[in-house]
């Protein structure tokens, strides 16, 4: 019920701007107000999967249309992203083609964005090398959220994330979990092997 239930509705709230009403949730004592509040999360959380769907069927489009699909990395930028959504559609996204994804949402003279990336590839380490052009950027090896000028076209963050996508010329000794397989059987079958004998596709 809290994982399934509670959980993504509390966080829709943040999502779509609103954690105010997740924090009075948590701090009211009158069960009236809680029940009003309760309401106004399931409202949020409507918007968001809305809004998730949208954004995400926009994404598709956009990589169909650029035949982003056979690129080694997919950065994307465009007006009227919710930026506190694409983090989602980006997972959704990584999932769907195994590559790293960046989606900028361009507001005013800035860009939001936020970035997923796969078993194996530094996706941190790699917007390190673009900072020139990168205002800011945080994150970890699988998740980043970055903040760029507008003016700043993807096409110099996707040209360095490609030069960092190449295979390793040294075998490494580590073990990744190859890529996501759709197949239930498939997937029982699948087994760690050294990163040195991963076709990467991406």
């Amino acid at each position: 019920a809290i994982s399934f239930g509670v959980a993504p509705r509390i966080n829709a709230c943040g999502r779509m701007g609103a954690q105010e009403e997740a924090l009075k949730l948590f701090l009211t004592e009158d069960k009236q107000e809680a029940l009003k509040i309760a309401k106004n999360l399931v409202k949020f959380n409507q918007e968001r999967q809305n809004t998730e769907k949208q954004i995400f069927e926009d994404v598709i489009q956009e990589i169909e249309k650029n035949n982003d699909k056979e690129k080694k990395c997919i950065v994307l930028a465009k007006e009227n992203w919710h930026h506190g959504i694409i983090g989602i559609v980006s997972s959704k996204v990584t999932e769907m083609y195994y590559k790293p994804s960046i989606l900028i949402c361009l507001e005013g003279d800035m860009g939001k964005g936020s970035g997923r990336s796969v078993p194996g590839f530094d996706l941190y380490n790699a917007l390190s090398k673009c900072n020139n052009y990168i205002e800011k950027f945080g994150g970890h090896s699988m998740a980043i959220g970055i903040s760029i000028k507008k003016e700043n076209p993807c096409s110099f963050i996707r040209k360095d994330l490609k030069s960092c996508c190449q295979k390793p010329k040294k075998p490494f000794r580590k073990f990744w979990q190859m890529k996501f397989l759709e197949s239930g059987k498939r997937q029982q079958k699948l087994l760690l092997m050294p990163l040195e004998r991963i076709l990467f596709t991406f």
